[in-house]
């Protein structure tokens, strides 16, 4: 996984666009006890309602 997951203390996952690396970082740094930020700045929906 590397070494800035464990040394850090807070994690900030892009999910703009779908990214299997980042899901698999993300829920690496929750399993380390480590505090993740979700962040996406699309302002679209992810649904299409019509």
């Amino acid at each position: 996984m590397g070494v800035f997951i464990p040394g850090s203390d807070v994690i900030l996952a892009n999910l703009n666009e779908p990214d299997d690396g980042v899901v698999v970082g993300a829920s690496y740094a929750k399993l380390m006890v480590k505090f993740v930020i979700g962040l996406r700045t699309d302002v679209r929906t992810i649904w299409q309602f019509r």
